[in-house]
């Protein structure tokens, strides 16, 4: 990869990984607001956690791609920015729950047994209790940063911070090119 097409999609990761850290920022916003009405604060809550999770999804796509054909420009990326195997980046999983919401919902309707159906809640764990955790849908606990889809965790704490760490290392890069004319 020549460095004038290896600057435009450090350019593109960098935009995207800026646009998780706002996500981020109005994620906090919503969890620290008091004046909302619960349904609004929820509804901001996990809206500002779809954008994060589709612009982490974004990255995901370059670093890893499906296509083999993309393969080496992926690990040519990774090696620029030394990421290794394992970067909270590389699961797919939420964001494929998330996508694929409605298959996920014909899974539901097809497994639970007594069809309680709990979705779309924020709050401590013990939130919700006896219910069955595939009947959960989507739950996100604040305080521990993490995502439960179906009984499934994710943390989208360590997805953040494997971002913001990220961050200065794609800009670093994108500055090194910058004299080559880029912008």
């Amino acid at each position: 990869m020549d460095d004038f097409v290896r600057h435009i999609y450090l350019t593109e990761l960098l935009r995207q990984a800026e646009s998780v850290i706002a996500s981020v920022v109005k994620l906090n916003g919503f969890l620290s607001s008091e004046g909302l009405a619960s349904g609004e604060r929820v509804d901001g809550i996990l809206r500002s956690l779809d954008e994060l999770l589709s612009d982490a999804a974004r990255m995901r796509l370059m670093l890893w791609p499906p296509r083999r054909s993309a393969e080496q420009r992926g690990a040519a990326l990774r090696a620029c920015l030394n990421i290794l195997d394992g970067h909270p980046l590389q699961n797919a999983s939420l964001r494929h729950h998330l996508e694929h919401f409605d298959e996920r919902l014909d899974a539901w309707a097809n497994e639970s047994r007594n069809k309680i159906y709990v979705d779309r809640t924020v709050g401590p764990r013990h939130t919700i209790s006896g219910v069955n955790p595939r009947d959960v849908i989507r739950h996100f606990v604040p305080a521990e940063g993490i995502y439960i889809f179906r009984g499934e965790e994710f943390d989208i704490q360590a997805l953040v911070t494997g971002v913001d760490e990220l961050l200065p290392v794609i800009r670093r890069r994108v500055e090194e090119l910058t004299p080559y004319g880029f912008t």
